[in-house]
């Protein structure tokens, strides 16, 4: 899992909790896409069962981070 003292990039924080408080959700997403390209991830995994996933070298890890709900990533996706 990756998390804020992890050996990949931190997740940062800050975002993290605007994501979960219901923030600005482009904002959101750009940072989450941002997190993924900065850690060189491939691919970022978003679902309303699990919180965010990143594939980093083909290995998927999963963000310490609240399950984003249906809704929530909804409107980040239709935010862009």
């Amino acid at each position: 899992d990756l998390n804020c003292k992890s050996k990949i990039r931190s997740w940062p924080c800050g975002v993290r909790a605007s994501v979960l408080k219901g923030g600005n959700a482009a904002m959101d997403i750009t940072e989450l896409l941002k997190f993924t390209l900065d850690n060189k991830g491939s691919d970022l995994h978003l679902s309303g069962t699990n919180p965010p996933i990143v594939r980093i070298n083909g290995q998927l890890h999963r963000l310490k981070a609240d399950v984003l709900g249906s809704d929530t990533i909804r409107g980040m996706l239709y935010s862009v």
